[in-house]
């Protein structure tokens, strides 16, 4: 025969494992004396903000001014709250970062937010956007705040030093 206590059991795990649920542990009264501790399922329902996109526009430069376009969204089933108005983003160029403030994201909202920035030198680049660095805001899940994005940026091209009067000097 099963009992309501397993019923219960696998009910909860089940909750926890699709991610339904977090858990709430608490021991009171006789509870406490005998190690035995309450589980209460609580909702499930928190903000989730996450890095969608990061778009970069082709035939990167270095020395040249280009606008990143990074998206973040609110996949959560909840607002965040807690007298929070705005968040802070990050963004990583291989070394230098760019931090900026975001709006309120509701349940469901993205934001694209332009970012100048100039390459200074022809290589590969990370490019490493994160939401929430502080971990500010309580959400669903923490795990999916960043993403990376690498870019090869060409380096710039010399001219060859040749004066008119010796148009080979310089030149190989």
């Amino acid at each position: 025969m099963i009992s309501f206590g397993r019923i219960l059991f696998c009910t909860v795990a089940l909750g926890l494992l699709l991610g339904l649920w977090g858990v709430s542990l608490a021991a009171s009264g006789e509870a406490a004396s005998d190690d035995t501790v309450l589980v209460e399922a609580i909702s499930g329902e928190l903000p989730d903000l996450v890095v969608t996109k990061i778009k970069v526009p082709a035939g990167l430069k270095a020395m040249k001014r280009v606008s990143i376009e990074v998206t973040v969204a609110n996949i959560g089933e909840d607002n965040y709250s807690d007298g929070i108005s705005w968040v802070t983003a990050s963004v990583r160029f291989s070394g230098a970062e760019v931090v900026f403030e975001l709006p309120l994201l509701r349940a469901g909202e993205e934001v694209t937010k332009e970012i100048r920035f100039t390459f200074t030198s022809g290589r590969w680049y990370d490019i490493v956007v994160r939401v929430d660095p502080q971990d500010e805001i309580a959400e669903f899940s923490e795990e999916n705040n960043q993403i990376t994005k690498r870019v090869k940026v060409s380096g710039i091209k010399r001219r060859s030093s040749g004066s008119p009067g010796c148009p080979s000097c310089g030149k190989r």
